[in-house]
């Protein structure tokens, strides 16, 4: 009887043991099924909820231009990995702080080449600089709604990068150069007595033409105010030159990377067809040597844009022409 207990226990053990360490293929069989064929369908309704509630696109951190976006198959697979609701949060936390390439560096050179080829992304970040110390959201920085505020300031750039793409380039190009001027005289909280700009929320400054120009225009007179006050004081003389003025960046805190930027200055007629001319021309030919591009003249000790090429011109031989002489010339030349 004892023999027979243990023989029952061996074999409850085997079985348990056996239900442990198998898996039932119908089961894993029915599990494919189930995801192949029902979840199918509940994921793709899912996929589409989360397209509906998220912002796809992924924008530039400086300048609010779109960089990149979110594909539905990339969606797909965060929903079917995570779940719908986390996957909505992973896509919000994956399209912060991203920059676009040509924006990584804000230095002086950077922003020399940026000023010319992607002038709307310049003027967002330029107005930026000097509108955001007024926004409320910056209060949040450093509290626990801080993510908040980052966010908040984000959609305003996002925002004001549409509109400003809408205005003509000529423009923008101008006042991108007034707000070089201003950055690299002073920060805005250094100026603050001076403002007289209008609007400064970024979004409402820059909706259209008419509020651009009137943005335009309080840059134009918070720099008059300053320099007035300047004068007023004694810190600068009556015949003060644009360097001088400048200089006003010891007491205003103006920022470094603008002011060693490139100023815009137009060029001369000989550097203008100098310029256009200036793939034809050859090697360490007098114009290429002293040719500006558009900008002041370099630094001493720092070489000028040379263009490599030479000139090649494709002029024909004249056409020989048979000589005619009359019979008072043929008489002359036989004396």
């Amino acid at each position: 009887m004892q023999s027979q207990n243990l023989t029952n226990v061996q074999q409850n053990l085997a079985e348990v043991i056996s239900l442990v360490v198998n898996v039932d293929n119908k089961a894993v069989d029915d599990k494919l099924t189930q995801l192949y064929e029902t979840e199918s369908l509940i994921l793709l309704l899912e996929n589409e909820e989360v397209l509906d509630d998220i912002e796809c696109n992924v924008y530039c951190e400086k300048t609010g231009q779109s960089i990149g976006t979110w594909d539905a198959e990339g969606v797909s697979y965060l929903v079917q990995t995570v779940g719908k609701e986390r996957a909505k949060e992973i896509i919000k936390i994956k399209s912060r702080n991203q920059i676009a390439a040509h924006w990584l560096f804000t230095d002086d050179i950077a922003l020399t080449k940026l000023a010319d080829n992607d002038p709307v992304g310049y003027f967002v970040y330029a107005a930026n600089a000097i509108l955001v110390p007024f926004d409320p959201v910056v209060q949040l920085f450093g509290t626990i709604n801080e993510q908040h505020a980052k966010d908040s300031l984000r959609e305003n750039k996002i925002t004001a990068f549409k509109h400003v793409s809408k205005i003509p380039l000529n423009t923008v190009m101008r006042v991108n150069e007034l707000m070089r001027r201003f950055l690299s005289i002073t920060q805005s909280r250094a100026a603050y007595k001076h403002f007289a700009i209008p609007q400064l929320d970024i979004k409402l400054a820059t909706e259209n033409e008419s509020t651009i120009e009137e943005f335009e225009q309080g840059l134009q007179e918070t720099l008059a105010n300053l320099i007035r006050d300047e004068h007023k004081r004694g810190r600068l003389k009556s015949n003060l030159t644009y360097q001088e003025v400048l200089d006003l960046k010891l007491h205003y805190k103006g920022f470094a990377n603008f002011r060693n930027q490139k100023r815009l200055k137009s060029m001369t007629e000989t550097e203008h067809v100098a310029h256009l001319l200036r793939d034809f021309m050859p090697d360490l030919t007098a114009f290429q040597v002293e040719l500006k591009a558009g900008h002041e003249p370099e630094p001493a000790g720092v070489k000028l844009e040379t263009h490599k090429g030479s000139l090649t011109l494709n002029i024909q031989e004249p056409e020989k022409k048979p000589i005619k002489m009359s019979f008072a010339q043929i008489l002359k030349r036989r004396k």
